[in-house]
């Protein structure tokens, strides 16, 4: 892979092609719009009118400064203003609207098209909606868009506002720098002065220990026995047996019975020709 890399430009001179030449980056210029907040004016103001009753919607194009009637309801449109291109379609209207029913409030403000739910018509009966403005241009009209020369700054790319007196496109003016190098301090040959190091005060004395009372004393040690040496362990006597056949506190022995002479019953046991009680007894001289 690399050697045909490598040989890529060689073919190419070969069969008489050439690369395109280098080129360095080019700035687009951003398109030309309108401030978020620029308005321009209409002649004429387009409605849409509810009637809540029978469902019925009428659709009322008004021209800017007369009346219209509707019903019970009598619209008069002050101004109608729409964006400019380039930005978001929005169209606002000045309405006056009165309901010649008695006790019923009016309304004087602006609606928008884009938010209905700013300025409402609040009306048991009629509901009123600003669509669009249509007609002529009318003040106010926006100054039109002008190109700027090429390499002139402007807010966005100078990342600033122009000053004030000066014209757009002119760079702020640079105050001169001197030229002389500055003069540095002469340095003193004497050592710099040290503050004194504040010294520590001693650390007080511990507060004497409080007597340990005489039944936290340690206990004596048995005395070592005769023949013993300090510091070994003395082995232990050979355990006595303690246990007892339940009554008497003499302690059993751990050793067998001793066997009875020959001809001698075991103390504890009855002989053979000895009757038992609850067998029957032999009528036979013994």
């Amino acid at each position: 892979m690399r050697r045909a890399a490598l040989t890529l430009p060689a073919l190419l001179s070969a069969a008489g092609l050439s690369l395109p030449p280098a080129r360095a980056a080019e700035i687009v210029t951003p398109p030309l719009v309108y401030p978020a907040e620029t308005w321009q004016g209409r002649s004429v103001a387009t409605l849409r009118v509810l009637d809540r009753l029978d469902s019925r919607v009428q659709i009322l194009t008004v021209p800017v400064g007369q009346d219209v009637t509707f019903k019970a309801l009598s619209i008069h449109v002050g101004a109608c203003r729409d964006r400019p291109p380039g930005l978001v379609p929005d169209s606002a209207g000045w309405l006056s609207v009165r309901d010649t029913h008695p006790g019923v409030p009016g309304f004087d403000g602006w609606m928008l098209s884009g938010e209905p739910f700013m300025g409402v018509f609040e009306n048991p009966l009629y509901d009123v909606r600003m669509v669009g403005c249509a007609g002529d241009m009318v003040a106010p009209v926006p100054p039109p868009l002008t190109v700027p020369e090429a390499g002139a700054p402007t807010d966005a790319t100078s990342g600033g506002v122009v000053p004030a007196g000066s014209a757009p496109g002119t760079p702020p003016p640079v105050s001169a720098v001197p030229s002389s190098p500055l003069q540095l301090p002469p340095e003193s040959s004497a050592p710099p002065p040290v503050s004194p190091v504040p010294v520590s005060p001693a650390p007080a004395a511990p507060a004497p220990a409080a007597p340990v009372p005489a039944s936290s004393a340690p206990m004596p040690l048995a005395p070592v026995a005769s023949g013993g040496v300090a510091g070994q362990h003395v082995p232990l006597p050979p355990p006595v047996p303690t246990m007892t056949d339940g009554g008497g506190a003499a302690p059993l022995s751990l050793l067998p019975a001793p066997l009875p002479p020959a001809g001698q019953a075991a103390p504890g046991s009855s002989r053979p020709d000895q009757a038992q009680p609850g067998q029957p007894q032999s009528l036979l001289p013994p």
